[in-house]
């Protein structure tokens, strides 16, 4: 693999189908079909509703926060009328309180940890309205099943952020450094999308040549041979900004890094 491919099939793994609620459109439009009805809720929802199932760990969201989450949103009558809790299914990044989906997440959202579980009955006026969206009718009031994955604040979205750092030996990689290293990446929910360990073969480049990107340099810079490191990248620093041909945008992405040699 030459220096200039290395985690280009990373990239490539990373294609994602667009899903999730948005500011004009609740979801995608996709439905589970006859096996979908989840059972039907009673009664009108006059003002949103929030139920914590589970409540997780860490810090609050709050608006500006970047938020990746499963869910699965149904009608009254039980209908699912959107979901990625599915095989094949990613997780859902959105930015709070930004405006990029319905008011009744915007405002249902806060308050959530890592981990916590949340239901959501929103009212018509919090969702469409009286304008029909795909598989959603007017006036419709809509409740969701939400499980929060990963969280990045505000405030360290334009940063590699190291989760777990265990050192190895010897001499550590600085710029100019030839480094042989395996990696293990992965999306919120533990959802895999690369690894060189299922390739069988690990990557090397030299630090400071431009033969990666800054965020994987400033990600391994440091390491010793034989060290793990484990870097969480917001997507404004990782691979989730980009467009066609790159991975969804806002994606937050976690590689596991594994040094094999420095030269």
């Amino acid at each position: 693999m030459r220096p200039n491919q290395i985690f280009a099939a990373l990239l490539a793994a990373m294609l994602l189908a667009g899903c999730g609620p948005s500011a004009s459109k609740t979801a995608n439009g996709s439905s589970t079909g006859a096996g979908g009805n989840v059972g039907a809720v009673s009664g009108p929802v006059s003002k949103l509703q929030i139920t914590d199932v589970k409540v997780g760990t860490g810090p609050t969201a709050e608006p500006g926060d970047l938020l990746a989450v499963r869910y699965s949103g149904k009608l009254k009558d039980g209908t699912v009328f959107d979901t990625n809790d599915k095989p094949g299914g990613h997780a859902f990044s959105v930015m709070l309180g930004q405006g990029q989906v319905i008011k009744g997440w915007d405002q249902g959202l806060v308050g959530m940890k890592v981990g916590g579980e949340r239901k959501l009955a929103i009212p018509a006026a919090l969702g469409y309205g009286d304008k029909p969206s795909d598989k959603i009718p007017a006036n419709s009031d809509l409740y969701f099943d939400v499980t929060l994955l990963d969280l990045v604040k505000q405030q360290d979205q334009a940063d590699v952020i190291v989760k777990k750092d265990q050192k190895g030996t010897g001499p550590a990689a600085k710029m100019g450094s030839k480094v042989t290293l395996d990696y293990t990446a992965w999306l919120p929910g533990n959802d895999q999308i690369d690894s060189t360990h299922k390739r069988g073969a690990p990557v090397t480049f030299t630090l400071g040549k431009n033969e990666v990107q800054k965020s994987i340099e400033a990600a391994v810079l440091g390491m010793q041979k034989g060290g793990v490191r484990e870097v969480k990248f917001p997507p404004k620093v990782g691979f989730g900004m980009g467009g066609p041909g790159s991975v969804s945008p806002n994606s937050i992405i976690t590689i596991r890094f594994e040094m094999k040699s420095i030269e």
